[in-house]
């Protein structure tokens, strides 16, 4: 419920005071959280979908953790002398994999299911 009031607050915002991308970066992975956390809710008790969940939470963690490692310690590495440089991490790549990722893993159980067939 939480994070459904801070989609709605971040999409109020977007739209009254002008386009943020850093905004929409973060209100766009709370929304896909928040997605995937209702529909285990509706649909969890069915195994089909909980396989579906699953691929598609653990795309979103792999690849948004490969995305923040890289964002992160990938600016030290190369540009040391930014101070700065580990935030596109936290607040870039991070989230941005995450979404990439949830689709990613949606599509690895489609394809998957699609083999079974």
């Amino acid at each position: 419920m939480g994070a459904t009031f801070l989609i709605l607050l971040a999409v109020r915002k977007q739209t009254q005071h002008g386009f943020e991308p850093l905004a929409a970066i973060m209100s766009c992975d709370l929304a896909i959280a928040a997605l995937l956390f209702f529909w285990f809710a509706l649909r969890g008790h069915l195994e089909r979908c909980r396989r579906l969940i699953l691929y598609a939470f653990s795309g979103g963690f792999i690849v948004g953790a490969i995305g923040f490692s890289v964002g992160f310690f990938g600016p030290i590495v190369f540009s040391p002398e930014a101070n700065q440089g580990p935030l596109l991490g936290i607040f870039i790549t991070g989230p941005i994999g995450f979404a990439f990722g949830v689709v990613i893993g949606g599509a690895v159980y489609s394809w998957k299911l699609g083999q079974r067939a």
